[in-house]
């Protein structure tokens, strides 16, 4: 190893030299906050002390190029950043004719004298790289609301509104000073990239877990791994309506489902990694591995983005499941749409287990039963219904699965019609929270066989309104026609419960 304190504009201007973030780092995350530092920091700097803005460790990649190629270890969210804001002035420059925008693109943004296809200094993840590309190439409207590259630049944009600006940031930028590390054969730069990102954005569960899988490999073997496998199950874990990832939550469901047994939201990482050993010798065990994990972030993806299923059935259970926010049952659905895939059971039978799960999470909500005891129940259900069906070779799987059900007792029960007509009598469901609400008018309304209507969704369909049955406040002559108290006092009963 190696370390030397040098000017920031220095190394990213070095000649012929590219820049390359590993696909086992995780993605472009800095977010305003710490965009907004940066740029204070920058603008009141004292231009003859300098200013430290941390270090960069990189690794030289063994090539044959004439491009000298450095695999960045830790310090890309501060490249990235610096970039997109150089970027940025250069655009400031060339509006206002300061002829400085193109040394900007000369010396920081393209290899000028690159001979490949890719001539950006940076080469960052494929996701990110593509955005970056298409900002530098006036693009930026293709990108999608929340991605954090091209928020970034759009911040950058606004807040260097004037050339004057522009030329002292630039300037400033001059001062910056980092520590470059560079690192040898002998140097371990898993160990080195965990340390030195204890500090900072804390590290997700899936970033370590990526981090563990690809970073011991032979760089084009990353690339061949990240492309056919970690970037696949990366795009299925992603809430396609808020634009963020899902994967550590992922890996604690599918460590569930595989191995029966919770692990906790901070030590998915030690489960997997316990689970899974190094496998940086055996690539076929590897990828076998992740081919199975890849499968099962495919039907992940259609619990978390259900409005994107095609059959409309699966999707209007699945958007049920999903409005009562039922996800301790996602280790179970794993299993069973994994059956439904390989043809274990047919779309019948999936339908009926949903509305099973449905029906069991509800009524226990009906009946004021703990919600904690969910957890273990889902943990090995997908195991023990198919223990009892193997058990019971007559019997389906959704019998299998209510019979598991319906045999739980005390704070893990099936409640009963009885239970649950008459904790409907007295449960405060117009105190309750709005899901249950919605799930409660949902159902009456869409399966009340006397109407043949349209279903309604009453979470987007603005129009609707909730009409009292009973006014709040009954005035004297709407209570005169009410025949008794009883009478009165059921009607306020069943109102208050139905509300």
């Amino acid at each position: 190893m190696q370390a030397k304190e040098i000017k920031i504009n220095q190394f990213l201007s070095s000649q012929g030299t590219k820049f390359i973030i590993p696909v086992y780092q995780r993605n472009y995350d800095w977010k305003q906050k710490q965009c907004q530092q940066l740029l204070s920091d920058i603008e009141n700097i004292n231009p003859k002390l300098g200013y430290f803005i941390g270090s960069v460790v990189h690794k030289s990649k063994s090539n044959l190029t004439e491009i000298r190629e450095l695999v960045i270890i830790d310090g890309q969210q501060r490249l990235t950043t610096l970039t997109l804001f150089l970027y940025v002035i250069s655009e400031v420059f060339q509006k206002n004719n300061d002829r400085q925008f193109q040394q900007i693109l000369d010396y920081y943004i393209f290899n000028k004298y690159d001979t490949s296809s890719v001539k950006l200094k940076l080469k960052l993840i494929d996701s990110d790289f593509k955005t970056l590309d298409d900002l530098i190439n006036n693009n930026s409207t293709k990108e999608p609301d929340g991605n954090r590259l091209l928020e970034n630049y759009l911040y950058f944009r606004e807040k260097i509104d004037s050339h004057e600006l522009a030329k002292k940031l630039y300037y400033n930028f001059g001062q910056l000073m980092i520590v470059e590390i560079a690192l040898d054969e002998k140097d371990n730069p898993q160990k080195i990239f965990q340390s030195l990102n204890s500090t900072g954005l804390e590290l997700s569960q899936a970033d370590l877990i990526r981090n563990y899988i690809l970073m011991d490999l032979d760089y084009n073997l990353q690339e061949n791994i990240y492309k056919n496998y970690w970037s696949i199950i990366e795009s299925n874990c992603k809430d396609k309506n808020t634009n963020e990832s899902k994967m550590s939550f992922f890996f604690r469901d599918f460590l569930t489902f595989k191995f029966n047994k919770i692990p906790s939201y901070n030590k998915v990482f030690d489960e997997f990694k316990s689970r899974y050993p190094s496998n940086s010798s055996d690539i076929e065990d590897l990828k076998l591995s992740l081919e199975e994990i890849k499968r099962f972030s495919s039907n992940y993806n259609k619990f978390i983005n259900y409005g994107k299923v095609t059959d409309l059935e699966i999707k209007a259970e699945l958007r049920n499941i999903d409005m009562i926010e039922v996800s301790v049952c996602y280790p179970f659905l794993l299993g069973i749409f994994d059956d439904f895939e390989n043809n274990k059971i047919l779309k019948l039978e999936l339908l009926e287990i949903l509305k099973l799960i449905q029906s069991f999470v509800f009524r226990r909500f009906i009946c004021n039963l703990p919600t904690n005891a969910l957890n273990k129940i889902f943990m090995t259900f997908w195991a023990n219904a198919w223990k009892l069906k193997n058990k019971y070779p007559s019997i389906s799987l959704y019998q299998a699965t209510a019979k598991i059900l319906c045999d739980y007792g005390n704070t893990m029960q099936f409640p009963k019609n009885e239970e649950v007509k008459k904790n409907l009598q007295i449960r405060d469901i117009y105190k309750s929270q709005s899901k249950n609400k919605q799930y409660l008018f949902e159902m009456l309304e869409n399966n009340y066989s006397k109407f043949i209507e349209n279903k309604i969704d009453i979470t987007k369909n603005k129009s609707l309104s909730i009409e009292h049955i009973f006014p709040q406040n009954p005035s004297d002559l709407w209570r005169s026609e009410i025949n008794s108290d009883e009478e009165y006092e059921n009607l306020k009963v069943l109102s208050n419960t139905l509300i």
